[in-house]
């Protein structure tokens, strides 16, 4: 999605704000759950290529809206690490539906089982954990279309799966 005004010269920080989600999804879900390393000019790069292809005429996207809705939905550290668990095993890029990194839980609309079901699938939205004295997940980041409801059911199953027991899911 364009960002008509972005014009002359602009500090990656400045474009990345601009571009917050497109470079969250497309770059910063797809970083190594572990140590990495990231420059600018990826994210430039990257900001490049989708301008570009708007400008020489390519279909524009739609920009996704997202709510955050501060929750606190508090767990043991254990019952925490049970979820990830569950998260991890069930990975996107495991045929799965979850993109779990430390302090967040993607959830998918569908399993990544093929090309064409990843193709479908859409982001619903995100958990936020706190680790620590926390240990709780804090914050829901819905995508457009999705429901605080639709979220709460899939954290349901996923406390189901982890835990044997609904907490704060439906």
């Amino acid at each position: 999605m364009y960002r008509s005004g972005v014009v002359g010269r602009v500090g990656a920080t400045h474009l990345a704000l601009l571009w917050y989600q497109e470079v969250k999804w497309h770059i910063m879900a797809g970083l190594p759950k572990a140590d990495f390393t990231i420059d600018s000019q990826m994210i430039m790069d990257f900001i490049v290529g989708e301008v570009r292809e708007e400008l020489e005429g390519g279909e524009r996207r739609a920009t996704m809206e997202t709510t955050s809705i501060e929750v606190d939905y508090r767990y043991t550290r254990e019952e925490l690490r049970e979820l990830f668990d569950v998260v991890y095993a069930e990975d996107v890029e495991k045929d799965g539906r979850y993109d779990g990194r430390s302090g967040a839980i993607n959830i998918y609309t569908h399993p990544w089982s093929s090309e064409t079901m990843r193709a479908e699938s859409t982001l619903m939205g995100a958990l936020y954990v706190s680790w620590g004295q926390g240990n709780c997940i804090w914050q829901m980041e819905l995508e457009e279309g999705f429901s605080q409801e639709d979220l709460l059911q899939e954290l349901g199953m996923l406390e189901e799966k982890a835990l044997g027991r609904k907490l704060h899911g439906r």
